[in-house]
C-alpha cells in the first residue's frame, strides 16, 4: 500500500469512527506566475468547493506570492509540520517534474510539502475543473472518484466536469464532518 492510500485509509477510518475533521480551512499561497485568467479559474475552483460543501472545504487564497520554495509561510521559522499553509505553483516545460512534463497529468500534489504543482497549458479549455480537482487533492482527497465520470475528483478531468457532484460530496464527507451542513452538489 503506497503512502497516499495509507493516508486515505487512515482518514476514512477516523471518519467512520466519528473522528472526522469538521472542515478544511487552509491558507493557500498562489504563485505570482499565474495569468489573470488562471488566477480567476483558481478562485472559481475554490469557490466551487466552498459553495458545494457549505464551507466544509474552504480555501483562504493569497494571490501574488512567489512560491517556489516548498515551505512558504508567513512565519518562516515555523517548521512545515506545524505550518498549515499550502502553495499552488505554476509549472511549465522548464520547471515541471517529469510526472507532469512527460505524462498526461495536469497537476500533482506533494503532500509532504503541501505543494500543488500545476501545468495550466495541459488544461487550457477547462481550467476551473482542473484546478478544482487539484485543490480537492490538497484538501485531503488523495484518491479519485472512479464510479462517476462527471465528478471533479474523477481520475480523468474533462470539459464536462463542471461542478462538485454527489460523488465528490460523498468523498468529502468520508473525510470531514458534514452533519448539519447544507450541501449543494450539482445534478
Amino acid at each position: 500500500m503506497n503512502r497516499n492510500h495509507l493516508v486515505a485509509a487512515m482518514l476514512a477510518t477516523l471518519a467512520s469512527a466519528g473522528c472526522a475533521v469538521d472542515q478544511w480551512d487552509g491558507i493557500t499561497y498562489v504563485d505570482d506566475r499565474f495569468s489573470a485568467d488562471e488566477q480567476l479559474a483558481i478562485q472559481q475552483a475554490a469557490d466551487m468547493w466552498d459553495v458545494a460543501t457549505d464551507g466544509v472545504i474552504h480555501f483562504n487564497l493569497v494571490f501574488g506570492q512567489l512560491v517556489t520554495e516548498p515551505n512558504i509561510s508567513s512565519n518562516p521559522k515555523k517548521p512545515i509540520e506545524e505550518n498549515p499553509a499550502h502553495t499552488i505553483v505554476r509549472a511549465d516545460e522548464s520547471n515541471a517534474p517529469p510526472l507532469l512534463r512527460d505524462g498526461d497529468a495536469f497537476g500533482t500534489v506533494v503532500m509532504e510539502t503541501r505543494k500543488v504543482i500545476v501545468m495550466p497549458d495541459k488544461c487550457p479549455n477547462y481550467l476551473t475543473p482542473c484546478f478544482a480537482h487539484e485543490l480537492g487533492h490538497s484538501a485531503g482527497m488523495v484518491g479519485h472518484v472512479e464510479n462517476d465520470e462527471t465528478a471533479i475528483m474523477n481520475g480523468e478531468i474533462r470539459a464536462e466536469n463542471k461542478c462538485i457532484t454527489r460523488s465528490d460530496i460523498a468523498y468529502v464527507c468520508s473525510l470531514h464532518d458534514c452533519r448539519g451542513r447544507k450541501l449543494k452538489p450539482c445534478g
